[in-house]
């Protein structure tokens, strides 16, 4: 019986305590007349497609092939906003230092240098002893690969000390010396240079004796260029010198004429840069 009655109880309070509720919007028809539209539902974007710009190292995502750089702005062309200025240029310089660096022993390379040979030699019956210096400058050009038309400026002194007196002589001369250069290793190179050319040689034995001579030499020099640097060498060689010419001897109470027939043997000593 109780049951009963809660249950007709419900049945009647319901519509009124909805009644007393606020109204729901949705529930309210438009005013037009026209259907209820529901609530939309908000949608959600899909993701942007990735970026396939192509840069200088390829695509940004790091596929697809490298592209060149873009071409430089024509010459006189206003610089772009935000550039940074131009680099200043450096002092021009001369043509032979622009090319790739050459190799000893080509065409058109020229070679520089020089060499020296010193003798001592003792006279132990005259108790005397000889000193010889002598002192050549080198140039030559390759006109082709390993051959070279080169030329030598040489000076030789030598002086003869004993008991008795003392004497001197200087002779300068030039030597034309077409050669070869031919590469054995890596930095080493035989060269062979045939020699031919003149000197005069001017004489002081003593006060009252003096030599003046004119001779032509005829000879070669053999040996070996060592490449030390990148543009130095180390001259190794010998040199043999067959002389022959006329003497002129002042005695004092005259004048006598003599030939001159003789060899000389020297080892030199050098060095030479090419460019």
């Amino acid at each position: 019986m109780g049951l009963a009655v809660l249950a007709v109880g419900l049945m009647v309070g319901a519509p009124w305590a909805r009644a007393q509720l606020p109204p729901d919007p949705s529930d309210t028809p438009p005013m037009d007349g026209s259907a209820v539209r529901p609530t939309p539902t908000p949608r959600t974007l899909p993701p942007p497609p990735p970026d396939r710009r192509r840069t200088r190292a390829g695509t940004n995502d790091g596929s697809g092939p490298a592209i060149p750089p873009p071409p430089p702005p024509p010459e006189g062309a206003p610089p772009l906003e935000g550039a940074p200025p131009p680099a200043a240029a450096g002092p021009a310089l001369p043509a032979p230092f622009l090319t790739v660096d050459k190799i000893f022993a080509t065409r058109g390379v020229v070679e520089l240098g020089g060499s020296l040979d010193f003798s001592v030699q003792r006279d132990f019956i005259n108790d005397a002893t000889w000193l010889n210096l002598g002192l050549d400058a080198y140039v030559g050009y390759f006109v082709v690969k390993y051959f070279t038309l080169g030329m030598y400026l040489s000076v030789r002194y030598s002086q003869y000390i004993s008991s008795e007196f003392t004497s001197w002589s200087v002779a300068p001369g030039v030597l034309v010396a077409p050669g070869i250069a031919v590469r054995l290793r890596s930095r080493v190179f035989f060269y062979g240079d045939f020699l031919i050319g003149l000197f005069g040689r001017k004489s002081e034995h003593s006060e009252y004796n003096r030599d003046t001579d004119l001779y032509g030499a005829l000879g070669a020099e053999a040996g070996v260029k060592v490449r030390m640097t990148r543009r130095l060498l180390l001259r190794l060689g010998i040199r043999l010198t067959y002389d022959v010419g006329k003497r002129d001897s002042d005695l004092g109470t005259g004048t006598i004429e003599s030939d001159i027939s003789q060899f000389t043997f020297l080892f030199r000593v050098g060095l030479s840069g090419f460019l």
